[in-house]
């Protein structure tokens, strides 16, 4: 069995033709390598961290204007809501639907609110007897849908 293992081989050293390490000159330069090269990844480090801030920073605007256009869109249909809801107590709860369904639209949590059929067709009762824009009405038709 022992003859059949192959014996390792020899070691062999090598050494590369521009090695910087034989001389103390060398060493110098070594040195001065690596303080440019700590340097060149920290201005690196930090033109990435700028840009990272930069395209975060456009992220969140474009996040506030899309939540400030959201709000607005649905302003009116709120207010007037809620001025029904002190008055018309018996259709408290969908009221209550359409204002939290707005709510969780606007703060982007949701991009469609499905209803039942029931619950749709007391919905589009009350839209219609609101006066709304072309644009809300087209909001509302994009906001609430039925389950089918």
């Amino acid at each position: 069995m022992d003859d059949e293992i192959r014996p390792p081989d020899k070691v062999i050293k090598e050494t590369l033709i521009n090695n910087f390490y034989n001389n103390a000159n060398a060493n110098a330069n070594a040195i001065d390598d690596d303080d440019v090269l700590t340097t060149v990844l920290e201005l690196s480090k930090l033109e990435f961290e700028q840009a990272n801030a930069e395209q975060d920073q456009l992220i969140i605007n474009k996040i506030k204007e899309e939540t400030k256009e959201r709000i607005h869109q649905f302003k009116n249909i709120k207010q007037t809501i809620k001025k029904l809801l002190l008055y018309d107590k018996q259709k408290n709860n969908i009221y209550n639907t359409i204002l939290s369904a707005i709510e969780m639209y606007e703060e982007g949590y949701i991009a469609s609110y499905i209803l039942t059929k029931k619950e749709y067709d007391d919905v589009v009762s009350i839209f219609k007897s609101i006066r709304l824009s072309q644009a809300e009405s087209i909001s509302f038709s994009n906001l609430f849908h039925i389950n089918i």
